[in-house]
């Protein structure tokens, strides 16, 4: 009582294009979930004015006194200036 599947009833082939589109996309989403959070934590640290490397509080400082990273002099100042509000009368330091 053996049964003989036809050639055709499994898919041993690949479709290159196929293969090739799905594998950019599924590289894409995994880029997504995971260089988007370490972006946005990066850039809440900016806007807070800690160190974007390590969330130290660099202060005035051009670098980073934890760390060592250099800093952006806009940034450094809790990024009011890049943000564009720079008449901003709520200003810090």
């Amino acid at each position: 009582m053996s049964r003989s599947w036809p050639d055709d009833a499994l898919p041993f082939g690949v479709i290159i294009s196929g293969f090739a589109i799905n594998t950019l996309f599924y590289a894409g989403v995994l880029w997504v979930m995971f260089a988007v959070p370490f972006a946005l934590r990066r850039r809440l640290r900016r806007r807070r004015g800690h160190c974007p490397a390590c969330a130290y509080p660099t202060g005035q400082s051009p670098v980073c006194t934890e760390c060592g990273a250099a800093l952006d002099q806009n940034r450094a100042r809790g990024g009011q200036e890049a943000a564009g509000i720079a008449g901003c009368p709520y200003q810090y330091g």
